[in-house]
């Protein structure tokens, strides 16, 4: 442990982004987490140097408009607070739609990195099994994406882990390797999906 870190304790929170959480960019969530930790815990740690800013780390952008009910944050402060009572605050606190589920301390050199995204997507009408596993029995998964920087074309298969439909929805579960995976969008238009 170095000095820097003798003074700092790391936490992670998991939240929720429900109601009109959802509607929140990366950016917003970042701006979001910021002011409820200011207004709850005191000491939240900030960066050194000509332009100080939080530690406060999101792993995984969430699409807009996607409702989830296991975000990850993670952030330091130069305060100890017991998990439960700093939990307690950030609940007392927490915006409409942001709901705090959990708080952990952790070890100040750790990162977390998501492993699988979990995604539920409730469909308009039955998707047939059968067009599923025709798809699901294919090599390859191509996935197109378009930019300001022109179009990419990425092989999706790596990153598809498991896909199933039960009545009306569908879950999908998504690997993240080396910072990249790709969108429960993508995989619903390469399975030709209305959501």
């Amino acid at each position: 442990m170095t000095t820097d870190e003798l003074d700092r304790y790391r936490y992670r929170l998991r939240f929720g982004k429900q109601g009109l959480g959802c509607f929140f960019s990366h950016h917003d969530t970042l701006q979001t987490l910021e002011r409820w930790l200011r207004r709850s815990l005191a000491g939240l740690w900030f960066s050194q140097g000509f332009n100080p800013h939080p530690r406060i780390s999101v792993p995984a952008a969430l699409g807009v408009g996607i409702r989830s009910r296991a975000e990850v944050a993670e952030f330091e402060l130069v305060r100890f607070f017991k998990p439960a009572r700093a939990l307690a605050l950030l609940a007392e606190k927490a915006l409409e739609g942001m709901p705090p589920y959990s708080l952990d301390l952790i070890a100040p050199s750790t990162v977390g990195q998501p492993v699988v995204s979990c995604y539920r997507v409730e469909l308009e009408e039955e998707y047939p099994l059968e067009r599923l596993a025709e798809r699901l029995a294919r090599s390859s998964i191509p996935i197109r994406r378009e930019s300001d920087k022109g179009v990419r074309e990425l092989e999706g298969r790596p990153f598809l882990k498991h896909c199933e439909v039960l009545g009306k929805e569908m879950r999908l579960e998504v690997y993240h390797r080396e910072g990249k995976t790709i969108k429960p969008s993508e995989i619903l238009s390469w399975l030709e999906v209305v959501p």
